[in-house]
Protein backbone atom coordinates (compact mmCIF):
# COMPACT_ATOMS: atom_id res chain seq x y z
CA UNK A 1 0.00 0.00 0.00
CA UNK A 2 1.36 3.41 -0.96
CA UNK A 3 1.72 6.26 1.53
CA UNK A 4 -1.02 8.15 -0.30
CA UNK A 5 -3.43 5.23 -0.02
CA UNK A 6 -2.65 4.93 3.70
CA UNK A 7 -3.52 8.62 4.23
CA UNK A 8 -6.81 8.22 2.36
CA UNK A 9 -7.69 5.20 4.46
CA UNK A 10 -6.99 7.09 7.68
CA UNK A 11 -9.23 9.99 6.53
CA UNK A 12 -12.08 7.65 5.70
CA UNK A 13 -11.73 5.93 9.06
CA UNK A 14 -11.65 9.16 11.11
CA UNK A 15 -15.03 9.90 12.71
CA UNK A 16 -16.86 13.01 11.44
CA UNK A 17 -17.73 15.64 14.02
CA UNK A 18 -21.37 15.47 15.13
CA UNK A 19 -23.78 18.26 14.19
CA UNK A 20 -24.20 19.86 17.66
CA UNK A 21 -20.45 20.15 18.20
CA UNK A 22 -19.88 21.61 14.74
CA UNK A 23 -22.72 24.10 15.16
CA UNK A 24 -21.32 25.13 18.56
CA UNK A 25 -17.86 25.62 17.00
CA UNK A 26 -19.26 27.78 14.17
CA UNK A 27 -21.35 29.82 16.63
CA UNK A 28 -18.23 30.43 18.72
CA UNK A 29 -16.34 31.68 15.66
CA UNK A 30 -19.21 34.00 14.70
CA UNK A 31 -19.49 35.31 18.25
CA UNK A 32 -15.78 36.06 18.26
CA UNK A 33 -16.08 37.89 14.93
CA UNK A 34 -13.86 35.36 13.18
CA UNK A 35 -15.72 35.45 9.88
CA UNK A 36 -12.71 34.17 7.93
CA UNK A 37 -12.69 31.04 10.04
CA UNK A 38 -16.47 30.64 10.21
CA UNK A 39 -17.18 30.96 6.47
CA UNK A 40 -15.37 27.90 5.11
CA UNK A 41 -16.37 25.76 8.05
CA UNK A 42 -20.01 26.75 7.63
CA UNK A 43 -19.92 26.00 3.89
CA UNK A 44 -18.47 22.57 4.54
CA UNK A 45 -21.05 21.83 7.19
CA UNK A 46 -23.91 22.75 4.84
CA UNK A 47 -22.56 20.31 2.29
CA UNK A 48 -22.25 17.58 4.93
CA UNK A 49 -25.66 18.23 6.62
CA UNK A 50 -27.93 20.06 4.14
CA UNK A 51 -31.01 19.06 6.09
CA UNK A 52 -29.93 20.73 9.35
CA UNK A 53 -32.03 23.89 9.66
CA UNK A 54 -29.75 25.48 12.27
CA UNK A 55 -26.92 25.60 9.75
CA UNK A 56 -29.10 27.56 7.35
CA UNK A 57 -29.89 30.00 10.17
CA UNK A 58 -26.14 30.37 10.81
CA UNK A 59 -25.61 31.00 7.12
CA UNK A 60 -28.06 33.91 7.29
CA UNK A 61 -26.33 35.25 10.40
CA UNK A 62 -22.93 34.98 8.69
CA UNK A 63 -24.11 36.84 5.59
CA UNK A 64 -25.75 39.59 7.65
CA UNK A 65 -22.66 39.96 9.84
CA UNK A 66 -20.46 40.39 6.75
CA UNK A 67 -22.72 43.07 5.24
CA UNK A 68 -24.47 40.87 2.69
CA UNK A 69 -27.92 41.60 4.05
CA UNK A 70 -29.86 40.98 0.83
CA UNK A 71 -28.25 37.54 0.54
CA UNK A 72 -29.08 36.87 4.18
CA UNK A 73 -32.74 37.63 3.50
CA UNK A 74 -32.67 35.31 0.48
CA UNK A 75 -31.22 32.51 2.61
CA UNK A 76 -33.99 32.94 5.21
CA UNK A 77 -36.64 32.98 2.47
CA UNK A 78 -35.25 29.76 1.03
CA UNK A 79 -35.18 28.24 4.50
CA UNK A 80 -38.88 29.02 4.91
CA UNK A 81 -39.59 27.16 1.67
CA UNK A 82 -37.38 24.21 2.57
CA UNK A 83 -38.56 23.83 6.20
CA UNK A 84 -42.24 24.88 6.19
CA UNK A 85 -42.93 23.31 9.60
CA UNK A 86 -40.19 25.25 11.39
CA UNK A 87 -41.71 28.17 13.35
CA UNK A 88 -38.39 30.04 13.62
CA UNK A 89 -37.67 30.21 9.89
CA UNK A 90 -40.29 32.88 9.04
CA UNK A 91 -39.43 34.71 12.26
CA UNK A 92 -35.80 34.95 11.09
CA UNK A 93 -36.99 36.21 7.70
CA UNK A 94 -39.15 38.93 9.27
CA UNK A 95 -36.33 40.04 11.54
CA UNK A 96 -33.95 40.31 8.60
CA UNK A 97 -36.48 42.33 6.60
CA UNK A 98 -36.80 44.67 9.57
CA UNK A 99 -33.01 44.92 9.82
CA UNK A 100 -32.91 45.73 6.10
CA UNK A 101 -35.21 48.68 6.75
CA UNK A 102 -38.30 47.24 5.07
CA UNK A 103 -40.86 47.32 7.88
CA UNK A 104 -43.83 47.20 5.48
CA UNK A 105 -42.66 43.96 3.89
CA UNK A 106 -41.79 42.58 7.33
CA UNK A 107 -45.35 43.21 8.51
CA UNK A 108 -46.75 41.54 5.38
CA UNK A 109 -44.51 38.49 5.86
CA UNK A 110 -45.44 38.30 9.52
CA UNK A 111 -49.16 38.38 8.79
CA UNK A 112 -48.81 35.77 6.04
CA UNK A 113 -46.30 33.33 7.52
CA UNK A 114 -45.93 33.88 11.27
CA UNK A 115 -49.27 34.87 12.74
CA UNK A 116 -52.04 32.32 12.93
CA UNK A 117 -54.94 31.01 14.95
CA UNK A 118 -52.47 29.62 17.47
CA UNK A 119 -49.30 31.74 17.07
CA UNK A 120 -46.07 30.10 18.13
CA UNK A 121 -44.12 31.47 21.10
CA UNK A 122 -41.55 33.41 19.02
CA UNK A 123 -44.36 35.36 17.34
CA UNK A 124 -45.28 37.39 20.43
CA UNK A 125 -42.08 39.43 20.93
CA UNK A 126 -41.93 39.94 17.16
CA UNK A 127 -45.47 41.33 17.23
CA UNK A 128 -44.30 43.96 19.70
CA UNK A 129 -41.27 44.81 17.57
CA UNK A 130 -43.36 45.22 14.42
CA UNK A 131 -45.98 47.33 16.19
CA UNK A 132 -43.34 49.81 17.32
CA UNK A 133 -41.42 49.76 14.02
CA UNK A 134 -43.47 52.65 12.68
CA UNK A 135 -44.60 55.91 14.26
CA UNK A 136 -47.58 56.15 11.92
CA UNK A 137 -50.63 55.40 14.07
CA UNK A 138 -52.76 54.50 11.04
CA UNK A 139 -50.23 51.98 9.77
CA UNK A 140 -49.95 50.37 13.17
CA UNK A 141 -53.69 50.03 13.66
CA UNK A 142 -54.21 48.69 10.12
CA UNK A 143 -51.48 46.10 10.71
CA UNK A 144 -52.97 44.99 14.01
CA UNK A 145 -56.54 44.87 12.76
CA UNK A 146 -55.35 42.76 9.84
CA UNK A 147 -54.14 40.11 12.28
CA UNK A 148 -57.54 39.51 13.86
CA UNK A 149 -58.67 35.92 13.26
CA UNK A 150 -61.71 35.63 15.50
CA UNK A 151 -59.86 33.25 17.82
CA UNK A 152 -58.51 33.39 21.35
CA UNK A 153 -55.19 34.55 19.89
CA UNK A 154 -56.85 37.88 19.10
CA UNK A 155 -56.20 38.85 22.71
CA UNK A 156 -52.51 39.38 21.90
CA UNK A 157 -53.48 41.84 19.16
CA UNK A 158 -56.18 43.54 21.21
CA UNK A 159 -53.77 44.37 24.03
CA UNK A 160 -51.54 46.12 21.48
CA UNK A 161 -54.53 48.17 20.34
CA UNK A 162 -55.23 48.89 24.01
CA UNK A 163 -51.67 50.13 24.49
CA UNK A 164 -52.05 52.46 21.50
CA UNK A 165 -55.28 53.83 22.94
CA UNK A 166 -53.54 54.38 26.27
CA UNK A 167 -50.73 56.32 24.60
CA UNK A 168 -53.14 58.62 22.82
CA UNK A 169 -54.72 59.26 26.24
CA UNK A 170 -57.98 57.45 25.45
CA UNK A 171 -58.13 55.58 28.73
CA UNK A 172 -61.78 54.61 28.30
CA UNK A 173 -61.06 52.82 25.01
CA UNK A 174 -57.91 51.26 26.45
CA UNK A 175 -59.89 49.91 29.39
CA UNK A 176 -62.57 48.48 27.09
CA UNK A 177 -59.96 46.75 24.95
CA UNK A 178 -58.09 45.29 27.92
CA UNK A 179 -61.33 43.89 29.31
CA UNK A 180 -62.12 42.40 25.89
CA UNK A 181 -58.67 40.83 25.63
CA UNK A 182 -58.77 39.39 29.15
CA UNK A 183 -62.10 37.71 28.36
CA UNK A 184 -60.34 35.66 25.65
CA UNK A 185 -57.69 34.18 27.93
CA UNK A 186 -54.64 34.96 30.07
CA UNK A 187 -52.60 37.94 28.92
CA UNK A 188 -48.84 38.04 28.43
CA UNK A 189 -46.95 39.42 31.40
CA UNK A 190 -45.98 42.67 29.68
CA UNK A 191 -49.57 43.34 28.64
CA UNK A 192 -50.76 42.66 32.16
CA UNK A 193 -48.24 45.18 33.49
CA UNK A 194 -49.68 47.83 31.19
CA UNK A 195 -53.19 46.87 32.22
CA UNK A 196 -52.12 47.30 35.83
CA UNK A 197 -50.94 50.82 35.03
CA UNK A 198 -54.31 51.58 33.48
CA UNK A 199 -56.25 50.19 36.42
CA UNK A 200 -54.21 52.41 38.76
CA UNK A 201 -54.78 55.45 36.53
CA UNK A 202 -58.50 54.76 36.59
CA UNK A 203 -58.42 54.40 40.38
CA UNK A 204 -59.62 50.77 40.10
CA UNK A 205 -57.28 49.76 42.88
CA UNK A 206 -58.97 46.58 44.09
CA UNK A 207 -58.92 45.23 40.53
CA UNK A 208 -55.29 46.24 40.17
CA UNK A 209 -54.41 44.41 43.37
CA UNK A 210 -56.27 41.27 42.31
CA UNK A 211 -54.60 41.27 38.88
CA UNK A 212 -51.12 41.89 40.29
CA UNK A 213 -51.51 39.05 42.78
CA UNK A 214 -52.77 36.71 40.06
CA UNK A 215 -49.81 37.64 37.86
CA UNK A 216 -47.41 37.11 40.77
CA UNK A 217 -48.79 33.60 41.15
CA UNK A 218 -47.92 32.98 37.48
CA UNK A 219 -44.61 34.85 37.52
CA UNK A 220 -43.29 34.75 41.12
CA UNK A 221 -39.87 36.03 40.09
CA UNK A 222 -41.13 39.28 38.58
CA UNK A 223 -40.13 42.13 40.90
CA UNK A 224 -42.06 44.62 38.75
CA UNK A 225 -45.31 42.78 39.47
CA UNK A 226 -44.55 42.90 43.19
CA UNK A 227 -43.97 46.65 42.93
CA UNK A 228 -47.35 47.09 41.24
CA UNK A 229 -49.01 44.93 43.90
CA UNK A 230 -47.53 47.13 46.63
CA UNK A 231 -48.74 50.27 44.86
CA UNK A 232 -52.23 48.85 44.35
CA UNK A 233 -52.54 47.66 47.97
CA UNK A 234 -51.50 51.11 49.20
CA UNK A 235 -54.07 52.98 47.13
CA UNK A 236 -56.73 50.38 47.81
CA UNK A 237 -56.25 50.99 51.55
CA UNK A 238 -55.69 47.28 52.09
CA UNK A 239 -53.40 47.67 55.09
CA UNK A 240 -52.91 43.99 55.88
CA UNK A 241 -52.17 43.17 52.25
CA UNK A 242 -49.79 46.13 52.03
CA UNK A 243 -47.80 45.03 55.07
CA UNK A 244 -47.64 41.43 53.86
CA UNK A 245 -46.51 42.52 50.39
CA UNK A 246 -43.94 44.99 51.69
CA UNK A 247 -42.43 42.41 54.03
CA UNK A 248 -42.24 39.85 51.23
CA UNK A 249 -40.87 42.40 48.76
CA UNK A 250 -38.10 43.73 50.99
CA UNK A 251 -37.13 40.24 52.09
CA UNK A 252 -37.04 38.91 48.52
CA UNK A 253 -35.70 41.95 46.67
CA UNK A 254 -33.81 44.13 49.18
CA UNK A 255 -31.41 45.27 46.43
CA UNK A 256 -34.11 46.53 44.04
CA UNK A 257 -33.98 50.33 44.22
CA UNK A 258 -37.38 50.67 42.58
CA UNK A 259 -38.84 48.46 45.32
CA UNK A 260 -37.42 50.96 47.82
CA UNK A 261 -39.06 53.74 45.85
CA UNK A 262 -42.44 52.01 46.25
CA UNK A 263 -41.70 51.34 49.92
CA UNK A 264 -40.98 55.02 50.52
CA UNK A 265 -44.26 55.97 48.84
CA UNK A 266 -46.28 53.54 50.89
CA UNK A 267 -47.32 53.95 54.49
CA UNK A 268 -46.56 50.98 56.69
CA UNK A 269 -47.21 51.22 60.44
CA UNK A 270 -44.21 52.74 62.15
CA UNK A 271 -43.09 49.54 63.89
CA UNK A 272 -43.24 47.63 60.60
CA UNK A 273 -41.43 50.49 58.89
CA UNK A 274 -38.57 50.27 61.39
CA UNK A 275 -38.21 46.53 60.85
CA UNK A 276 -38.18 46.93 57.07
CA UNK A 277 -35.59 49.68 57.28
CA UNK A 278 -33.43 47.51 59.52
CA UNK A 279 -33.53 44.76 56.88
CA UNK A 280 -32.40 47.29 54.30
CA UNK A 281 -29.65 48.54 56.59
CA UNK A 282 -28.11 45.08 56.36
CA UNK A 283 -27.58 45.75 52.64
CA UNK A 284 -26.29 49.32 52.91
CA UNK A 285 -22.58 48.53 52.57
CA UNK A 286 -23.08 46.05 49.75
CA UNK A 287 -25.29 48.51 47.84
CA UNK A 288 -23.14 51.60 48.40
CA UNK A 289 -22.18 51.80 44.72
CA UNK A 290 -25.82 51.83 43.61
CA UNK A 291 -26.72 55.52 43.75
CA UNK A 292 -30.44 55.00 43.17
CA UNK A 293 -30.67 52.44 45.97
CA UNK A 294 -28.58 54.56 48.31
CA UNK A 295 -30.74 57.64 47.78
CA UNK A 296 -33.96 55.76 48.46
CA UNK A 297 -32.42 54.26 51.58
CA UNK A 298 -31.43 57.76 52.74
CA UNK A 299 -35.05 58.87 52.31
CA UNK A 300 -36.18 55.96 54.50
CA UNK A 301 -33.53 56.74 57.11
CA UNK A 302 -34.73 60.34 57.31
CA UNK A 303 -38.30 59.21 57.90
CA UNK A 304 -37.11 57.08 60.83
CA UNK A 305 -35.04 60.04 62.09
CA UNK A 306 -31.70 58.39 61.50
CA UNK A 307 -30.48 61.74 60.25
CA UNK A 308 -26.74 61.18 60.61
CA UNK A 309 -26.90 58.07 58.43
CA UNK A 310 -29.00 59.84 55.80
CA UNK A 311 -26.74 62.89 55.63
CA UNK A 312 -23.66 60.70 55.32
CA UNK A 313 -25.21 58.98 52.31
CA UNK A 314 -26.24 62.28 50.70
CA UNK A 315 -22.72 63.65 51.18
CA UNK A 316 -21.08 60.74 49.34
CA UNK A 317 -23.45 60.57 46.36
CA UNK A 318 -22.07 61.71 43.01
CA UNK A 319 -22.86 65.39 42.48
CA UNK A 320 -23.63 64.69 38.82
CA UNK A 321 -24.81 61.07 39.09
CA UNK A 322 -28.13 59.47 38.20
CA UNK A 323 -29.97 60.80 41.27
CA UNK A 324 -28.20 64.15 41.52
CA UNK A 325 -31.32 66.08 40.44
CA UNK A 326 -33.02 64.83 43.63
CA UNK A 327 -30.14 64.24 46.00
CA UNK A 328 -28.24 67.49 45.43
CA UNK A 329 -31.11 69.87 46.27
CA UNK A 330 -31.82 67.82 49.39
CA UNK A 331 -28.15 67.70 50.41
CA UNK A 332 -27.81 71.45 49.98
CA UNK A 333 -31.01 72.06 51.93
CA UNK A 334 -29.63 70.13 54.90
CA UNK A 335 -26.25 71.84 54.53
CA UNK A 336 -27.93 75.23 55.00
CA UNK A 337 -28.10 74.50 58.74
CA UNK A 338 -25.65 72.76 61.06
CA UNK A 339 -26.24 69.03 61.31
CA UNK A 340 -27.01 69.51 65.00
CA UNK A 341 -29.98 71.72 64.09
CA UNK A 342 -31.87 68.89 62.39
CA UNK A 343 -33.32 67.48 65.58
CA UNK A 344 -36.98 67.19 66.53
CA UNK A 345 -37.36 69.02 69.85
CA UNK A 346 -41.14 69.42 69.49
CA UNK A 347 -41.61 65.69 68.94
CA UNK A 348 -43.41 65.82 65.60
CA UNK A 349 -44.26 62.27 64.52
CA UNK A 350 -43.64 60.66 61.14
CA UNK A 351 -46.18 57.95 61.86
CA UNK A 352 -48.53 57.83 58.85
CA UNK A 353 -51.40 57.15 61.26
CA UNK A 354 -50.86 60.61 62.80
CA UNK A 355 -53.00 62.42 60.26
CA UNK A 356 -53.63 65.55 62.33
CA UNK A 357 -50.85 66.91 64.53
CA UNK A 358 -51.13 70.31 66.16
CA UNK A 359 -47.98 71.95 67.50
CA UNK A 360 -48.88 75.01 69.57
CA UNK A 361 -46.70 78.05 70.19
CA UNK A 362 -47.28 80.27 73.23
CA UNK A 363 -46.64 83.47 71.28
CA UNK A 364 -48.47 82.42 68.10
CA UNK A 365 -49.89 85.13 65.86
CA UNK A 366 -50.82 82.91 62.93
CA UNK A 367 -51.61 79.31 62.01
CA UNK A 368 -49.69 77.32 59.40
CA UNK A 369 -51.27 74.17 57.94
CA UNK A 370 -48.82 71.81 56.22
CA UNK A 371 -50.15 69.22 53.75
CA UNK A 372 -48.05 66.10 53.16
CA UNK A 373 -46.90 65.15 49.69
CA UNK A 374 -46.27 61.75 48.11
CA UNK A 375 -43.40 61.01 50.52
CA UNK A 376 -45.75 61.70 53.45
CA UNK A 377 -43.76 64.80 54.33
CA UNK A 378 -42.78 68.25 53.09
CA UNK A 379 -41.23 67.27 49.76
CA UNK A 380 -38.30 65.03 50.79
CA UNK A 381 -38.25 66.41 54.35
CA UNK A 382 -40.25 64.32 56.83
CA UNK A 383 -42.42 66.41 59.14
CA UNK A 384 -39.93 65.76 61.95
CA UNK A 385 -37.36 67.70 59.92
CA UNK A 386 -39.72 70.23 58.35
CA UNK A 387 -40.61 71.40 61.84
CA UNK A 388 -37.07 72.77 62.16
CA UNK A 389 -38.04 75.30 59.48
CA UNK A 390 -41.24 76.42 61.19
CA UNK A 391 -40.35 76.30 64.91
CA UNK A 392 -38.60 79.72 64.96
CA UNK A 393 -41.77 81.51 63.82
CA UNK A 394 -44.50 82.51 66.31
CA UNK A 395 -47.27 80.36 64.90
CA UNK A 396 -49.20 77.21 65.59
CA UNK A 397 -48.36 74.50 63.06
CA UNK A 398 -50.85 71.87 61.94
CA UNK A 399 -49.42 68.85 60.10
CA UNK A 400 -51.86 66.90 57.94
CA UNK A 401 -51.63 63.50 56.27
CA UNK A 402 -54.21 61.60 54.29
CA UNK A 403 -54.67 58.13 55.77
CA UNK A 404 -57.09 57.37 52.93
CA UNK A 405 -54.18 57.59 50.48
CA UNK A 406 -56.04 59.85 48.08
CA UNK A 407 -53.77 62.91 48.27
CA UNK A 408 -56.53 64.70 50.19
CA UNK A 409 -59.10 64.31 47.40
CA UNK A 410 -61.50 62.78 49.93
CA UNK A 411 -60.49 64.83 52.93
CA UNK A 412 -58.49 64.15 56.09
CA UNK A 413 -59.97 61.38 58.22
CA UNK A 414 -59.15 63.17 61.48
CA UNK A 415 -61.01 66.29 60.37
CA UNK A 416 -63.99 65.08 58.36
CA UNK A 417 -65.63 62.40 56.26
CA UNK A 418 -64.98 64.15 52.94
CA UNK A 419 -63.55 67.32 51.45
CA UNK A 420 -66.40 69.58 52.59
CA UNK A 421 -66.29 68.20 56.14
CA UNK A 422 -62.51 68.63 56.19
CA UNK A 423 -62.84 72.27 55.13
CA UNK A 424 -65.31 72.74 57.97
CA UNK A 425 -62.89 70.92 60.27
CA UNK A 426 -60.09 73.31 59.35
CA UNK A 427 -62.29 76.31 60.13
CA UNK A 428 -63.26 74.71 63.44
CA UNK A 429 -59.61 74.06 64.25
CA UNK A 430 -58.78 77.65 63.37
CA UNK A 431 -61.39 78.83 65.85
CA UNK A 432 -60.02 76.49 68.53
CA UNK A 433 -56.57 78.00 67.98
CA UNK A 434 -57.82 81.48 68.69
CA UNK A 435 -59.15 82.48 65.30
CA UNK A 436 -55.70 83.57 64.16
CA UNK A 437 -55.05 84.20 60.45
CA UNK A 438 -54.26 80.96 58.62
CA UNK A 439 -51.93 80.05 55.80
CA UNK A 440 -51.41 76.69 54.13
CA UNK A 441 -48.41 75.13 52.42
CA UNK A 442 -47.30 71.99 50.61
CA UNK A 443 -45.02 70.80 47.84
CA UNK A 444 -46.10 69.31 44.50
CA UNK A 445 -49.24 67.23 45.15
CA UNK A 446 -49.15 68.53 48.73
CA UNK A 447 -49.20 71.99 47.19
CA UNK A 448 -52.34 71.08 45.27
CA UNK A 449 -54.05 70.18 48.56
CA UNK A 450 -52.70 73.30 50.27
CA UNK A 451 -54.05 75.48 47.46
CA UNK A 452 -57.43 73.82 47.25
CA UNK A 453 -58.09 73.60 51.00
CA UNK A 454 -56.52 76.99 51.64
CA UNK A 455 -58.82 78.74 49.18
CA UNK A 456 -61.92 76.77 50.20
CA UNK A 457 -61.37 77.37 53.92
CA UNK A 458 -60.68 81.08 53.55
CA UNK A 459 -56.98 81.03 54.44
CA UNK A 460 -55.25 84.37 54.17
CA UNK A 461 -52.36 82.90 52.18
CA UNK A 462 -51.11 79.77 50.45
CA UNK A 463 -47.45 79.01 49.84
CA UNK A 464 -47.26 76.40 47.11
CA UNK A 465 -44.05 74.77 45.98
CA UNK A 466 -44.42 73.72 42.34
CA UNK A 467 -48.00 72.47 42.65
CA UNK A 468 -49.62 71.55 39.33
CA UNK A 469 -52.85 73.39 38.62
CA UNK A 470 -54.38 71.04 36.08
CA UNK A 471 -54.19 67.36 36.92
CA UNK A 472 -55.81 66.38 33.63
CA UNK A 473 -52.46 66.96 31.92
CA UNK A 474 -51.61 63.38 32.71
CA UNK A 475 -49.52 62.13 29.80
CA UNK A 476 -46.58 62.98 27.63
CA UNK A 477 -45.99 62.67 23.89
CA UNK A 478 -47.47 59.51 22.37
CA UNK A 479 -44.07 57.93 21.76
CA UNK A 480 -42.74 58.55 25.27
CA UNK A 481 -42.38 55.47 27.48
CA UNK A 482 -45.56 54.66 29.36
CA UNK A 483 -43.54 54.75 32.58
CA UNK A 484 -43.17 58.52 32.17
CA UNK A 485 -46.89 59.15 32.28
CA UNK A 486 -48.06 61.30 35.20
CA UNK A 487 -50.16 58.53 36.70
CA UNK A 488 -50.78 60.32 39.96
CA UNK A 489 -52.26 63.30 38.15
CA UNK A 490 -54.51 61.07 36.08
CA UNK A 491 -55.44 59.03 39.14
CA UNK A 492 -56.39 62.10 41.14
CA UNK A 493 -58.56 63.29 38.27
CA UNK A 494 -60.32 59.91 38.26
CA UNK A 495 -60.79 60.04 42.03
CA UNK A 496 -62.22 63.55 41.89
CA UNK A 497 -64.63 62.48 39.17
CA UNK A 498 -63.97 65.63 37.16
CA UNK A 499 -61.28 67.58 35.34
CA UNK A 500 -61.71 70.89 37.16
CA UNK A 501 -58.76 73.16 36.91
CA UNK A 502 -57.35 74.37 40.18
CA UNK A 503 -57.16 77.71 38.41
CA UNK A 504 -60.92 78.05 38.72
CA UNK A 505 -60.77 77.40 42.47
CA UNK A 506 -58.04 80.03 42.89
CA UNK A 507 -59.90 82.61 40.85
CA UNK A 508 -63.01 82.10 42.99
CA UNK A 509 -61.10 83.03 46.19
CA UNK A 510 -59.67 86.53 45.59
CA UNK A 511 -59.15 87.12 49.33
CA UNK A 512 -56.60 84.27 49.49
CA UNK A 513 -53.12 85.21 48.29
CA UNK A 514 -51.35 82.37 46.45
CA UNK A 515 -47.56 82.37 46.43
CA UNK A 516 -46.50 79.93 43.69
CA UNK A 517 -42.82 79.00 43.82
CA UNK A 518 -41.19 77.37 40.80
CA UNK A 519 -37.81 76.75 39.21
CA UNK A 520 -37.13 78.89 36.17
CA UNK A 521 -35.19 76.06 34.55
CA UNK A 522 -37.91 73.41 34.86
CA UNK A 523 -40.29 73.69 31.91
CA UNK A 524 -43.39 71.96 33.38
CA UNK A 525 -43.41 74.21 36.43
CA UNK A 526 -42.74 77.29 34.31
CA UNK A 527 -45.76 76.35 32.18
CA UNK A 528 -47.89 76.07 35.33
CA UNK A 529 -46.70 79.50 36.48
CA UNK A 530 -47.68 81.00 33.13
CA UNK A 531 -51.17 79.56 33.49
CA UNK A 532 -51.44 81.26 36.87
CA UNK A 533 -49.93 84.59 35.85
CA UNK A 534 -53.20 86.27 34.78
CA UNK A 535 -54.85 85.69 38.17
CA UNK A 536 -54.89 88.75 40.36
CA UNK A 537 -54.43 86.90 43.67
CA UNK A 538 -51.32 84.97 42.56
CA UNK A 539 -47.78 86.00 43.48
CA UNK A 540 -45.30 84.13 41.29
CA UNK A 541 -41.98 83.34 42.99
CA UNK A 542 -39.41 82.33 40.35
CA UNK A 543 -36.26 80.62 41.60
CA UNK A 544 -33.21 81.02 39.38
CA UNK A 545 -30.82 78.11 39.11
CA UNK A 546 -33.54 75.54 39.80
CA UNK A 547 -33.94 73.16 36.87
CA UNK A 548 -35.98 70.48 38.63
CA UNK A 549 -39.25 70.00 40.50
CA UNK A 550 -37.64 70.30 43.95
CA UNK A 551 -37.91 74.06 44.29
CA UNK A 552 -38.57 73.77 48.04
CA UNK A 553 -35.15 72.26 48.68
CA UNK A 554 -33.48 74.91 46.50
CA UNK A 555 -35.17 77.68 48.47
CA UNK A 556 -34.17 76.17 51.83
CA UNK A 557 -30.59 75.97 50.57
CA UNK A 558 -30.35 79.57 49.34
CA UNK A 559 -32.24 81.11 52.27
CA UNK A 560 -35.19 82.33 50.23
CA UNK A 561 -37.54 79.88 51.96
CA UNK A 562 -37.01 81.54 55.36
CA UNK A 563 -37.38 84.95 53.76
CA UNK A 564 -40.66 83.98 52.06
CA UNK A 565 -42.14 82.42 55.21
CA UNK A 566 -41.18 85.53 57.17
CA UNK A 567 -42.65 87.89 54.57
CA UNK A 568 -45.96 86.06 54.25
CA UNK A 569 -46.22 85.70 58.01
CA UNK A 570 -45.72 89.44 58.43
CA UNK A 571 -48.34 90.16 55.75
CA UNK A 572 -51.06 88.08 57.40
CA UNK A 573 -50.12 88.49 61.10
CA UNK A 574 -48.87 92.05 61.01
CA UNK A 575 -45.43 93.22 62.07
Amino acid sequence: MTAACSADARLEAAPLPDVPREIAAIEALLSAGDHAGAGPRLAAALVQWPGEVRLHFLSGEFLAATGRTAEAEAVYAATVERFPANAWAPVRLVRQQLANGDAARARETFARLVWGDEPAEPALPLLTQLTTATTNAGEREAFLNGLMRGTAADRFVIVKLAALAFRRHDKREASRLFDRAAALGPLPAESAVLQLELLVVEARFDEALALSQAMLARYPNRADLMRKAVQAAFFANRSEDLVRLLQAAIERWPDDWFMLFRYNRSAAPLDIDRALCQRLAEREAAMAADERWSFQFAVAALRLQDTARALKILDRLDRTGPVAHMAEPLRKAFAARPASAWTNPRGVSNDPAADVQVVRADDARAILVVFAGVQNGFSYLPFSHADVLFAPHPMHVVYLRDRRNRSFQTGVAGLGADEAATVAGLRRLQAELGGLPMMTTGSSVGGVAATRYGTLSGAAAVISFAAPVHLRDDATHEEAPVSRTNYRGAMLTALAGNDDRLLDVIAAAPATRIHQCYGTGYAPDVATAELMRPLGNVDLVPVEGCADHFVLEHMIADGSFDALIGRVFAEIAGG
